[in-house]
């Protein structure tokens, strides 16, 4: 194992629990919304998946 493939398999696993935190930040404060909003005003019209790209290193392939 080089140093180098090491160095990259680590980048990516950070890489890989980031974007599972930044998910269950964003659907934590989804619910929050949902529970808060005003139910008068707003109705709730279910959930559905829905993907985004971030920052390009979170995007990065790193397997080598």
């Amino acid at each position: 194992l080089s140093f180098n493939r090491l160095e990259k398999e680590i980048y990516a696993y950070g890489c890989q629990v980031a974007c599972e935190v930044l998910k269950n930040v964003l659907e934590t404060m989804d619910k929050k919304l949902a529970e808060e909003r005003d139910k008068s005003k707003y109705r709730h019209k279910g959930t559905r998946k829905t993907t985004f790209e971030l920052i390009e290193a979170f995007n990065k392939d790193y397997k080598t």
